[in-house]
């Protein structure tokens, strides 16, 4: 065999073994229509990858889970393997109620697109960081990745299956036979646990959210029970707040409270970037008086709104649900009483607190929240007496 020939060989064989190799890599769509195009040709279920450009995690899922050699078969088997960052999903009908507290997560999908598992390996980037204790160090092996994915699967796939159902029964029922069907939507969601596991249950969720429309004025009292559905399945994040409260002004439905409670966990989730080493960095260097008020109410602002919807309500109608308000009160309590703690105690020798004006501010905000503690405190016991 000449040379030329024997070269020629060898560089057919090269490309031939990096084929190989490119088509054995898992491969990653970015666009979901097609992966779930794709999905429905092929009976396969989708494994959707949320990735955050500023977090490793995905990437490293790619590289060490997904081509992983023990995960890579059953992955491209079982799975169309789609990835997409968060700011794409809102764009994407079927993945617009997605219940999702941090990025990034993994979501299985069945071949229509619809998702029926959401899985989040943790809290933010920053805290991982910490080395504060998340799931995510776990979705990073591959056996106990599949294993879970197998789990969620056999847990969740049927109830969404059956969701789809019922709420195609909803689109095809004859306008005399809307209203009966979509009780039958709303019954299955107020007996399942989508309160505490929503995703499998979307499709009925979409379902229920038709009597805003159809029941604009709620006098078939639908709205009304819509949105207590909608909350209660924490994908009500687009409901306009005063509309619902005009449904329920004195609480007689307990709707009014689930609002109240909802806006309060906005209001302490406003305040989680907001701890004292953020007000201690807006502060840095040597602060003037305004400049430190104006960090401290930053970072209390929220909390004081937060006791002042708890107290208004209580105090107005109270709780239908007695065990909603007790976790308000303890969730106020909790952040409140750590910051108030912090402020309070602050040492006399930190540089920030050399001057006497500045000391004083700062404990007299340290105090303010401890009293919000002590009265959250207070009213959950009440809430809790029998």
């Amino acid at each position: 065999m000449n040379i030329d020939m024997r070269q020629t060989l060898l560089r057919v064989g090269a490309l031939l073994l990096l084929s190989s190799l490119t088509a054995a890599l898992p491969q990653w769509s970015e666009d979901y229509a097609v992966a779930s195009r794709q999905a429905a040709e092929s009976g396969k279920d989708i494994l959707l990858l949320i990735v955050d450009p500023s977090d490793p995690w995905s990437e490293e899922f790619e590289t060490k889970v997904a081509r992983n050699p023990e995960c890579e078969e059953p992955l491209q088997a079982e799975y169309v393997l789609v990835r997409l960052s968060r700011s794409k999903l809102a764009a994407v009908k079927e993945l617009s109620f997605l219940p999702l507290q941090s990025v990034p997560g993994l979501v299985q999908a069945l071949p229509s697109g619809i998702p029926y598992s959401l899985a989040e390996p943790g809290p933010s980037l920053s805290q991982r960081k910490a080395k504060r204790k998340t799931v995510a160090g776990e979705w990073l092996q591959p056996a106990a990745t599949l294993k879970d994915l197998q789990r969620r699967r056999a847990m969740f796939r049927g109830l969404a299956e059956e969701s789809l159902s019922l709420a195609k029964q909803l689109d095809q029922a004859p306008t005399e036979q809307r209203w009966a069907v979509w009780e039958t939507c709303a019954l299955k969601l107020e007996e399942s646990g989508a309160s505490v596991w929503p995703v499998p249950y979307q499709p009925l969720v979409v379902a229920v959210r038709t009597a805003l429309a159809d029941d604009p004025e709620n006098k078939l009292g639908k709205k009304a029970r819509a949105c207590k559905l909608l909350l209660t399945t924490k994908t009500a994040n687009d409901l306009d707040h005063e509309s619902v409260r005009s449904l329920d002004p004195s609480n007689q439905l307990g709707l009014l409270e689930m609002v109240v409670c909802e806006e309060i966990r906005k209001d302490l989730d406003a305040c989680q970037n907001r701890d004292s080493e953020a007000w201690l960095g807006a502060t840095s260097g040597e602060p003037t008086l305004a400049e430190v008020q104006a960090a401290l109410d930053a970072l209390t602002n929220n909390l004081t709104t937060a006791h002042q919807r708890l107290t208004t309500l209580m105090d107005k109608h109270g709780f239908r649900e007695s065990d909603l308000g007790s976790q308000a009160c303890f969730e106020i309590a909790l952040v409140s009483g750590a910051l108030g703690y912090f402020l309070s105690d602050s040492e006399k020798g930190d540089p920030i607190l050399a001057k006497p004006e500045i000391r004083k501010v700062v404990k007299d905000h340290g105090a303010k929240l401890q009293k919000i503690a002590k009265d959250c405190d207070a009213r959950k016991r009440k809430l809790q007496k029998p």
